[in-house]
């Protein structure tokens, strides 16, 4: 070093000497003295080799992350159904078909099979096509076998044996398709390793590890691993994934194979969940980043996306039925219906801010933020001024890396490109939030968060440096653990998902209606009456604050009546039945409650016309009309008593409403021909 300084020192002399030739009084040079030659501080790369260098090989680092994930997730394994799973898997009629179901599902929109059984139409602005999860669904259960177990006795005794027996079944096949789904998620992060390896950070295979480890642990995903509907998310970011990759592999051979084998992937990924669109212009940004591509050019190469892109637009466009009238004024799938524009905008915001924070601070997590979980907000909240100041800042940093290709603006684009369609800004989404819909997104916030402190960590200069920071993400990891696992418990079916959450969002109408519905089932496991009556009236609490927020939230009204039918209070049952009855008269539940309460009043007015009190028969059977209007029957015996009270007028608009109903109603009939021939006697009270 002090030798090479030397010579260098004297040629730039010589140099200096020769140009300043023929000039007077021209300092000659000075050598620099090499004690004043500023040195670069000493960097500690990665360590190549030992325990530290094994954590950036490829085998390494799937193991890591494989044994995460069942670390994490083995305790779903024994899970039940929890919220959407009775809908979209149990009581789906085309996956009990297994096999047999596939065509209807793959032609037909997700909750097809669950609005034919409700007898509404499409609920949910736009429908929802996502077949491939569904499809999915019904391939376990041919596989696991189809129930077609039927009551044959149908005394009570065989009737609760059949209903234990499709239970037991039901949950056996549960546990099945949660082992499925956690391996489905390794399986998504070992794709997404192998992506940020050959892609994202080439020269980096600690970085990938880091944002693979990082969005593999991350417990805002207890939802979409815990919750078996949610396959959808997964098989989309997997497909997703698969699709970049093998893009990417098409870009450097440019073989058919290649590109066919990329389309396929990204075909997979549209039927698993609508966020694929997005790749139309993440794939073209994709290759501008990391292939070094103007963007033009990167534009023109991912054409052959459109391919799929159109016949995934064609079959959706034929299973999407239009979406029904009634939806369009219900705050439950619309919500911000009843929103002024500012407040709209400002919670929108607000909800923005709420994923950015549960990003950092993964708790308390909650399966609804549904109306009215997050009540409606001004311009004048913090929060709003701070998630438009944070947002604005995400949008500089990315115009900001955009031009230079920095990996940090990638993950930006990342973020914002799921995060745009889950905004209620471009398309209304039926909810105002979701845990599950920022998975995606996640996903650039880990590239970000692992390029940014990777980054910073290279910049550090003492030795044991990387042990430092391999401790602190260990740290990460077993914070991260404790969430997780703790939130899986809640995720073991509906009811503990739902008296958990109750006391996170106790403003929430679906949260709400659905602890009452964990009471009921807790009320028939009651070992007395006084426990179970108790259980009942706790349902109806909830029951009536979900009313109180949501007043023609038919549900809440439906479950209860049930409760007062089983506390043997008729009046208030009845007064729920008529709230149905008025709004959603196709309730398929409506008729056998009316059937039950009908049947109650028939009897207490017989009971009182065998008494001889004509009066008190009257107002029963009265209510027994106005609890099944649509029974001619009812009707019938309404007439009979108006007519013994002398009440001709009455009794002849009675039988005129159950001939109306039944033209060949025989009492009826009979009585028509009575009332018109002979004036009946006085008698009754």
């Amino acid at each position: 070093m002090q030798k090479s300084v030397s010579i260098i020192g004297i040629m730039a002399q010589k140099k200096k000497s020769i140009k300043n030739a023929g000039q007077p009084n021209t300092p000659a040079a000075v050598p620099v003295s090499p004690a004043t030659v500023p040195e670069a501080p000493a960097v500690v790369p990665m360590p190549a080799t030992g325990l530290l260098g094994s954590l950036s090989t490829l085998r390494v680092q799937q193991i890591i992350l494989m044994l995460l994930v069942l670390v994490f997730y083995g305790n779903t394994f024994m899970h039940e159904t929890a919220l959407d799973d009775g809908v979209v898997i149990v009581h789906n009629q085309y996956v009990q078909q297994g096999f047999a179901g596939i065509g209807k599902i793959l032609g037909g929109d997700a909750y097809e099979s669950f609005t034919e059984q409700q007898n509404t139409g499409n609920q949910l602005e736009g429908g929802r096509y996502r077949p491939l999860s569904i499809i999915t669904f019904a391939i376990e259960q041919q596989l696991l076998g189809i129930d077609n177990s039927q009551l044959i006795d149908t005394s009570a005794a065989a009737r609760k044996a059949l209903i234990a027996a499709k239970t037991a079944k039901m949950v056996s096949d549960m546990h099945v398709r949660h082992i499925i789904n956690v391996l489905l998620y390794g399986l998504c992060i070992l794709v997404l390793l192998h992506w940020l390896r050959k892609t994202v950070f080439t020269q980096k295979p600690f970085m990938a590890f880091t944002a693979a480890l990082l969005f593999a642990v991350h417990p805002l995903h207890t939802e979409v691993v815990a919750n078996v509907k949610s396959r959808d998310e997964i098989l989309s970011l997997l497909f997703i994934g698969l699709t970049l990759s093998t893009f990417f592999r098409y870009a450097g051979t440019k073989k058919i194979t290649d590109l066919a084998l990329a389309l396929l992937c990204y075909f997979m990924a549209l039927l698993s969940k609508e966020y694929a669109v997005v790749l139309v212009l993440l794939l073209p940004i994709s290759l501008y980043f990391f292939n070094k591509t103007d963007l033009k050019t990167a534009f023109i190469q991912s054409i052959p996306l459109v391919l799929p892109l159109i016949v995934y637009v064609v079959l959706r466009k034929a299973a999407i039925a239009d979406t029904a009238e009634n939806s369009l004024t219900d705050i439950m799938n619309h919500p911000y219906l009843y929103a002024t524009v500012a407040e709209e905008w400002a919670t929108k915001l607000y909800v923005l801010w709420r994923y950015f924070a549960l990003l950092w601070l993964p708790y308390p997590l909650c399966s609804d933020y549904g109306y009215n979980a997050l009540p409606y907000t001004q311009f004048s909240n913090p929060f709003v001024i701070i998630s438009l100041l944070l947002h604005g800042g995400l949008v500089y940093l990315l115009i900001k890396g955009f031009k230079g290709r920095q990996t940090y603006a990638y993950g930006i684009v990342f973020y914002f490109a799921f995060l745009a369609l889950i905004a209620n800004i471009f398309v209304n989404i039926g909810a105002p939030m979701g845990e599950r819909l920022l998975f995606h997104s996640s996903l650039g916030f880990a590239i970000a968060v692992s390029y940014g402190s990777n980054t910073m960590i290279e910049k550090l200069t003492f030795k044991s440096k990387w042990w430092v920071f391999t401790g602190i993400m260990e740290v990460l990891v077993v914070l991260c653990a404790i969430i997780t696992i703790s939130r899986n418990n809640d995720w073991k079916n509906s009811n503990t998902l739902f008296l958990k959450d109750v006391k996170t969002a106790p403003e929430s109408v679906m949260i709400n209606t659905n602890a009452g519905g964990a009471w009921i089932d807790a009320s028939e496991r009651a070992t007395d009456t006084l426990q179970r009556n108790g259980h009942l009236k706790t349902a109806i609490s909830h029951f009536t604050k979900a009313i109180s927020i949501n007043d023609k939230y038919m549900n809440a009204y439906i479950n209860r009546a049930i409760c007062y039918l089983r506390l043997n209070d008729y009046a208030h049952a009845l007064s729920d039945i008529d709230s149905v009855n008025k709004y959603y008269p196709a309730h398929p539940f409506l008729e056998r409650l009316q059937g039950r309460v009908s049947l109650y009043y028939t009897n207490k007015g017989l009971d009182w016309n065998a008494m001889g009190n004509t009066i008190e028969a009257m107002i029963a059977f009265k209510k027994s009309a106005e609890a099944q209007p649509r029974n001619p029957d009812n009707w019938y015996n309404l007439a009979m008593a108006y007519y013994k009270l002398n009440q001709s007028v009455n009794a002849q608009t009675a039988l005129a409403q159950a001939l109306r109903l039944n033209p060949q109603h025989k009492a009826s009939l009979q009585m028509q021909q009575i009332i018109n021939t002979t004036p009946p006697a006085p008698q009754g009270k």
